[in-house]
This record gives C-alpha cells, structure tokens and sequence, in this order.
C-alpha cells in the first residue's frame, strides 16, 4: 500500500485526482 501513496505522491496529475476524489468525499457528508 505504501508503495500505491508513493505513487500517487510522485505524480502530480495522480495526485491531482486523488485530491478530487477526497474533497467530493468531504462534500458528501
């Protein structure tokens, strides 16, 4: 799993997605 974050971490397009998920998630609360 580490290894999955480090991905996401290393690519700004990833973790520009990743940041869209996690604020839709906040929003749906």
């Amino acid at each position: 799993m580490a290894g999955f974050v480090g991905v996401l971490v290393s690519d700004p397009w990833l973790q520009h997605q990743f940041t869209q998920v996690e604020l839709r998630s906040l929003r749906s609360h």
